[in-house]
């Protein structure tokens, strides 16, 4: 019984839900939206989810002395840009950081959030249309993939390798004891509706190192750097086609 209960947790996460989160509708209220966005950002900042990013940043970037753009994409409400923007200063990049998103309630919220870093802009836009008339050098995505479709996300990985930017990903391995462990936090902190319906839901959406190479098989990608970040997190690394 023992070995056939854990092949059935193990076979639950062995292919990803195509469940919608709730965050994915565009009637979200604006409250809702922002108290998620703020929760949002205490469970990263209690688990270490903007380590991947900061990591994926160090590997790209190459000489501090001349600027960089980077154009984050699905960018919420902002938080991981003010990471990045401290991150920078500390290591003395010169980093302009461009975030988009497709809900103008999130650039409300993170133009607010990111006021402080001016070197932070923010635009409501589809980054197909920023990746055309920008042309940054890299393109980083924390926890937008899994919001994605597999097609989709493979059609994102074949335009950013032939847009000429570094490719940054950071989001979340799809794990039982990743799912029971963000549904535990989301019931033992104060959380909204949004955050315990999707959060857990996120991580059967999420990925595995497999799932992800044959993904980068498909975009036709050969060359890219992958590993596990803690606690529960994929960094992918992708350069730009030569």
């Amino acid at each position: 019984d023992g070995i056939c209960g854990h092949a059935r947790v193990l076979g639950v996460f062995a292919q990803r839900s195509q469940r919608l989160e709730l965050l994915d509708q565009d009637d979200v209220p604006q409250k809702a939206l922002w108290q998620n966005l703020r929760e949002l950002e205490t469970i990263n900042t209690c688990l270490g989810g903007y380590r991947a990013s900061l990591l994926g940043l160090e590997r790209a970037l190459s000489h501090p002395e001349q600027p960089w753009q980077v154009l984050d994409i699905g960018c919420g409400g902002g938080d991981t840009l003010v990471h990045m923007a401290a991150w920078g200063r500390k290591r003395g990049y010169v980093l302009k950081l461009l975030g988009a998103d497709l809900k103008a309630d999130c650039i409300v919220y993170a133009r607010e959030r990111c006021r402080l870093w001016p070197e932070v802009k923010l635009v409501q836009a589809d980054f197909r249309d920023i990746l055309a008339a920008e042309h940054p050098q890299i393109v980083h995505a924390a926890l937008f993939c899994h919001h994605l479709r597999d097609a989709e996300i493979v059609e994102l990985l074949r335009t950013c390798y032939t847009s000429g930017a570094t490719l940054i990903i950071n989001d979340l391995e799809r794990h039982p004891l990743a799912w029971s462990g963000i549904w535990a936090l989301t019931r033992l902190l104060p959380s909204s509706y949004l955050v315990r319906h999707d959060a857990p839901l996120s991580v059967k959406r999420g990925f595995t190192q497999a799932h992800w190479h044959q993904l980068l098989a498909k975009a036709d990608i050969p060359t890219y750097h992958l590993q596990a970040v803690w606690a529960f997190r994929h960094l992918l690394v992708i350069p730009p086609k030569e």
